[in-house]
């Protein structure tokens, strides 16, 4: 009896800890990923940070279950926790990157308790990247209103106009706004669907994963590298390169192109005009009596879990030490690399939380 206890007692335990270490990645994720894709100028950090947000809650939820402690417990004080790392780690980050990671972290702890292992993981990525697409275009039409909308067409029939790829007759305009929100929407479904699906398939290899000896060295070599020498996780962006700055600065100018136009008459120069006063004054508003509000509601969440903030920042070098070398490992995987990369960082990320004692018996019987 007591042969078949502690087994069972010990898995309880390293899925336990590899909780701690999992909610450590999704915040060196939020904190880190998103700065590594922002430094290679690729448009989909939203999306990928998003769905790398899925895949993690999947397999915390995955990882509470094998310690038998409530799911939508562990996903609560894991939302906690990362929006911790990323206020100290992060305190410029817009409100709204705030709201995302709480939103997907409710969510998980919504629906991952009550659907199944395969229907849920795919509907939370769904759900939880729509609203990132939907919140982005909501944004946009309360700032600027119609008028922005009108003047995206109204650039893409210009465009269009003068290459010669439409023959409109005088006064016909693209409905290119349509198009683009929604094929905006669609990738981020496809992508939320991809996710969940990813999420199902990594839910249940890399538990077993980490207890092979070539991840279990992979964990080891990184906690080495990172004592030696802390990958760096990057300095705060000047307000000026963030993207929410770019963004609006880019409808601004769309919208100044708009009103400068010898199409459009004096009504639509003073609409245009408005739409950017109104934008600048939401802004402030927003700047001045909001955003102060939902910060302190997220520094009161977070709180509650400052022991657990302080232990996953001290992971966070070695964990991006850890995915250094797990990307550099993946290389020969081709089109597989982004899943392979996923599987193998998660795997040995969990393997370290075997202690050194466990992994040895593990490689003798390979």
């Amino acid at each position: 009896m007591a042969t078949h206890a502690e087994p069972l007692a010990a898995g309880r335990a390293e899925a336990h800890r590899g909780i701690g270490r999992l909610t450590a990645l999704w915040a060196l994720a939020e904190v880190g990923l998103g700065g590594a894709l922002h430094a290679l100028r690729l448009p989909v950090t939203g999306l990928v940070v998003g769905a790398t947000a899925i895949v993690l809650l999947v397999l915390l939820a995955e990882a509470a279950r094998r310690s038998d402690r409530s799911v939508r417990q562990v996903l609560l004080g894991a939302t906690a926790i990362v929006l911790g790392v990323k206020l100290a780690a992060s305190p410029h980050s817009p409100a709204g990157a705030y709201v995302a990671v709480a939103f997907q972290g409710g969510l998980a702890a919504l629906l991952l308790p009550m659907v199944g292992r395969t229907v849920g993981p795919v509907a939370l990525g769904i759900i939880a990247l729509a609203e990132s697409a939907v919140q982005r275009v909501l944004i946009m039409t309360l700032l600027f209103g119609a008028t922005f909308w009108t003047a995206v067409d109204s650039f893409v029939t210009q465009v269009l106009g003068r290459i010669g790829a439409l023959g409109l007759t005088p006064g016909e305009t693209v409905e290119a706004s349509r198009w683009l929100v929604g094929g905006y929407i669609a990738v981020h479904l496809v992508a939320g669907a991809l996710a969940g699906g990813v999420a199902v398939r990594l839910a249940r290899r890399v538990f077993a994963m980490a207890e092979r000896p070539d991840v279990v060295a992979l964990a080891q070599a990184a906690q080495t590298q990172a004592h030696a020498d802390p990958a760096p996780l990057g300095a705060p962006r000047p307000w000026y390169k963030r993207r929410v700055v770019r963004q609006l600065g880019l409808a601004v100018l769309l919208m100044v192109l708009y009103a400068s136009t010898s199409a459009v008459d004096a009504e639509g120069t003073a609409a245009a005009g408005l739409a950017i006063l109104r934008a600048a004054v939401l802004i402030t508003a927003w700047s001045v009596l909001m955003a102060p509000l939902v910060m302190r509601g997220i520094r009161y969440v977070s709180g509650t879990r400052t022991r657990g903030t302080q232990q996953a920042v001290a992971q966070l070098p070695e964990l991006a030490t850890l995915a250094r070398l797990a990307w550099q490992q993946t290389r020969e995987t081709g089109l597989r690399r982004p899943v392979a990369f996923a599987a193998l960082v998660t795997a040995a990320a969990l393997a370290e939380a075997v202690p050194e004692t466990a992994a040895a018996p593990t490689a003798a019987l390979a």
